[in-house]
């Protein structure tokens, strides 16, 4: 009896309790939504000033009602406006508030196939650390070149969809959001303007942290591995090195970021955003007189070209797109240019030597070995290479600008030589040069015996090249007269 009467007390103290709350006490769960409000409870004149809540999880968000909640704020501002520097001692989102948050994003944006959701291929586990906050550890090893997950992200156009976003998640896993996300420049299909967008991941994955350097990073781009699986790099993240049960999983965080300005510029407005110079339209494309008269510096003051900093690296769509714009020059796609690769390297940014950008080595490269046929691009005239350059982006125009040399070859049924201009249209011309002691491919006759057009069409290693070495040419910027002609009025040389 005693039991019965209690069971009666605490059955009706908690309906009590949830009808204050505005919680339902129907039979059964009420519907899973980012939308359900839990208790929280607040404490203030605390001496740390932080918000203390009953149930971080799931409290609701209390801009999510404000159709006019931030509507011109910046970064700063949306960050300020969420309390966010307030707040400690972060959750770790389980995988009900995954699904929820991913629930919201579908609502945004408003197809469910765009879900993003990463499959886990590693073991592990997320937990707070002292340091950092939270963490992701292996709960077994894993060795080097296995993946760790697929790249999943979420992905915001602009900033209003993003906010609309932010407004409709807890207030605490929006601050997270804000943390995690990163901008990048995606391409248009079919085009050579990129978009500015925000991303990020919406499952444990965010919850792994920077390593600040290279050397501690344990996660990342393996292009052995990536060999492998679909879409390799662009699609994977392989352990770097062995890992260890008990050890933390580490990024190196930028290199998919496309850094402040971008950042500033996402946050500054609510347009879609278009990559500025490098895939941009070109401001002379539909000038027909578009510089007829001019020569090479004059050229390059048309193009800005001395204005341009941080170029970028053409990705193999911007590749293509330029190719093909060749072919509308020249008249036929059969003479596109493009090399075959047959060493392994990749691109990027260095800062070495002021270069910009460079090429280098993936694997052991040995003496001897093929690195790539030579194709050129060759124009036969100024006004064609005009045409060219009118139909490409101004800074990649720059980029041919610079990279291209002069020769002079035999005019056909004739005892005259003319000027043409020659570039390479793939990732080979980003190989920078220096002298040559210090170059590592070109012309190596033993090898060249062993393939059909000898050095003519390839170069080849000259020494042993290490991973991660760059890749250097003796760069031969051509005759100095045959530029002069070719820019010039002389059209031929006798």
């Amino acid at each position: 009896m005693m039991m019965s009467v209690m069971k009666t007390l605490v059955l009706l103290m908690t309906n009590i309790l949830l009808l204050a709350i505005g919680a339902p006490i129907a039979d059964g769960e009420p519907p899973i939504s980012v939308n359900t409000e839990c208790a929280a409870k607040v404490t203030s004149g605390s001496e740390t000033g932080e918000v203390h809540l009953l149930d971080q999880n799931v409290s609701k968000n209390e801009f999510q009602d404000d159709e006019e909640w931030c509507n011109d704020c910046d970064y700063k501002e949306v960050e300020e406006k969420l309390d966010c520097d307030v707040i400690k001692n972060r959750p770790i989102p389980d995988e009900e508030m995954w699904k929820l948050m991913r629930r919201a994003y579908i609502d945004v944006v408003g197809t469910e196939e765009s879900t993003p959701h990463a499959t886990f291929d590693a073991p592990f586990h997320v937990e707070q650390t002292d340091e950092k906050g939270r963490g992701v550890f292996a709960t077994e090893p894993i060795k080097k070149g296995s993946p760790i997950s697929d790249v999943q992200e979420a992905v915001f156009d602009d900033r209003d969809s993003f906010y609309k976003f932010l407004k409709s998640i807890p207030q605490i896993h929006a601050c997270d959001v804000l943390y995690w996300a990163w901008t990048e420049y995606q391409n248009i299909p079919n085009s050579f303007q990129k978009r500015l967008v925000l991303g990020l991941n919406l499952d444990k994955s965010a919850m792994i942290n920077n390593s600040r350097s290279k050397k501690l990073a344990n996660m990342g781009c393996d292009p052995e591995a990536a060999k492998k699986f679909e879409g390799g790099c662009d699609k994977y993240e392989f352990a770097l090195k062995d890992i260890e049960a008990g050890e933390e999983i580490l990024s190196l965080y930028g290199g998919f970021d496309a850094g402040s300005e971008a950042w500033d510029s996402f946050f500054d407005s609510k347009e879609v955003h278009l990559l500025d110079q490098s895939v941009s339209k070109n401001e002379f494309q539909d000038d027909e007189e578009w510089c007829n008269e001019c020569d090479y510096k004059q050229l390059e003051q048309k193009l800005h070209c001395g204005a341009i900093r941080n170029r970028p690296i053409p990705d193999q769509e911007v590749w293509r797109l330029i190719r093909r714009a060749y072919a509308d020059v020249v008249g036929n796609e059969e003479s596109t240019p493009h090399a075959t690769f047959y060493a392994p390297f990749r691109v990027e940014h260095t800062d070495k030597n002021k270069k910009g950008r460079g090429v280098f080595a993936t694997e052991p490269i040995k003496k001897g070995a093929a690195i790539w046929d030579v194709q050129e691009a060759v124009f036969e005239d100024r006004e064609s290479l005009y045409k060219f350059l009118n139909l490409i982006p101004q800074i990649h125009a720059c980029d041919v600008i610079d990279l291209a040399w002069t020769e002079y070859e035999n005019v056909p049924n004739s005892i005259e030589k003319r000027a043409v201009l020659l570039v390479t249209l793939d990732e080979s011309s980003m190989v920078n040069w220096l002298s040559k002691k210090l170059t590592n491919i070109g012309c190596d006759p033993e090898a060249a015996k062993k393939f059909e057009g000898g050095c003519d069409k390839y170069e080849f290693a000259l020494k042993d090249i290490e991973a991660g070495e760059e890749i250097i040419s003796l760069y031969d910027a051509g005759e100095d007269d045959a530029w002069d002609s070719f820019f010039g009025t002389k059209e031929a040389l006798e």
